[in-house]
C-alpha cells in the first residue's frame, strides 16, 4: 500500500472506514492511489474503494446507508452505498467544490482562487458537511458542492478538523494550528445559531 493511514470513522454497528494512500511525509501528489479500507466488527480488513485522490475526512450519513469521503486533491466528496455487511458499493460524486469561495464576513481573509484543501469533516442534521479547509476556513458544503457558510480562523491559523457538539449539537468545534509550527494548536468553538 502506498503512503500512510489517515482519517477514519466508526459506525454505530462497529464498522471502521479509514483512508489510506496519503503520502503526507513527502507531500507528493498521490495520482489517485488513495483507498478506503473497511474493518468489520470482527477485525477483518479489506480494501473497500480505490482510486481516491488523498482521502481525508470521512462521514457516515445519519441513516448509515452511505459513506462519504473528502478527497483533498480534487477537491470533491465521493460517496459509497453501504451493504449489509459494511462493504461499499460503486462510488459516485457527492459534491465538487469550486476553486473560488467567497462566503466570508467583512474583514475576513480572502480565500481567493486557490483550490480548497479538504481535511477532517462532520455531517450536520440537515445532511450538509462541515469540512476543514486547511487554508483558513471551515466550510459548510451542501450536496452538489454549494458552500452555504464559512467560519474563519485568525490569519495565522489553519483549520485541520471539525465536529459538531454541545448540548444541542449546534457548536462547531474546530481544531486550528499554525502551519509554521510557531504557535500551539488551539480549539475554536463557533455557535451556529
Amino acid at each position: 500500500m502506498a503512503g500512510f493511514l489517515n482519517d477514519m470513522t466508526v459506525t454505530a454497528g462497529g464498522h471502521v472506514y479509514v483512508g489510506a494512500g496519503a503520502d503526507l511525509k513527502k507531500y507528493a501528489p498521490d495520482a489517485g492511489l488513495g483507498m478506503l479500507i473497511h474493518v468489520d466488527p470482527k477485525g477483518h480488513a479489506e480494501i473497500a474503494a480505490r482510486g481516491l485522490h488523498l482521502p481525508n475526512g470521512i462521514v457516515v450519513a445519519g441513516d448509515g446507508s452511505t459513506v462519504i469521503v473528502a478527497e483533498t486533491q480534487k477537491p470533491q466528496f465521493s460517496c459509497y452505498p453501504v451493504g449489509p455487511d459494511g462493504s461499499l458499493g460503486t462510488g459516485s460524486i457527492w459534491a465538487t467544490l469550486h476553486p473560488k469561495i467567497d462566503k466570508r464576513p467583512a474583514g475576513a481573509p480572502r480565500l481567493g482562487d486557490a483550490t480548497p484543501s479538504l481535511d477532517g469533516c462532520w455531517m450536520d442534521a440537515e445532511g450538509c458537511i462541515w469540512v476543514a479547509d486547511s487554508r483558513s476556513a471551515c466550510l459548510r458544503v451542501a450536496p452538489g458542492g454549494d458552500v452555504t457558510d464559512a467560519i474563519f480562523l485568525p490569519d495565522d491559523m489553519r483549520s485541520w478538523a471539525c465536529c459538531l457538539g454541545g448540548v444541542d449539537g449546534r457548536s462547531l468545534l474546530i481544531c486550528g494550528a499554525n502551519p509554521s509550527g510557531g504557535k500551539a494548536a488551539q480549539l475554536y468553538i463557533a455557535r451556529l445559531d
